[in-house]
């Protein structure tokens, strides 16, 4: 209950986060954000969005989903690097750099 009162908390006065995982947390975590108001919500993905419960097709249809509802959806991606700068977070993945004021972790274990 600690965790998700200072998650309230704290993504109040945000706009822009990127999410790493792309299962079922990862996912609520997105929608959550973007039912906020939150500008702009990056979803990185290293394989497949739910690929330990659903098929290539399914999944390929949730990416849709995902997409549809404003999330930008980054797949495949890896991730170089992550780092702080003046209160913000960079996430530098192979192609580009993001800049955001947070970043969650969904990655399961």
């Amino acid at each position: 209950m600690v965790d998700g009162v200072a998650l309230e908390n704290a993504i109040g006065r945000y706009w822009k986060a990127a999410i790493i995982g792309g299962g079922l947390i990862g996912l609520e975590i997105a929608a959550a954000l973007k039912a906020r108001g939150f500008s702009k919500v990056y979803l990185l993905v290293r394989r497949a969005i739910l690929r330990a419960y659903l098929d290539e097709d399914k999944s390929k249809r949730v990416e849709d989903i995902v997409r549809e509802n404003r999330v930008e959806l980054m797949l495949p991606t890896k991730i170089d690097n992550l780092a702080s700068k003046e209160g913000r977070k960079l996430v530098s993945l192979t192609d580009r750099e993001l800049e955001v004021d947070f970043v969650f972790f969904a990655t399961g274990c």
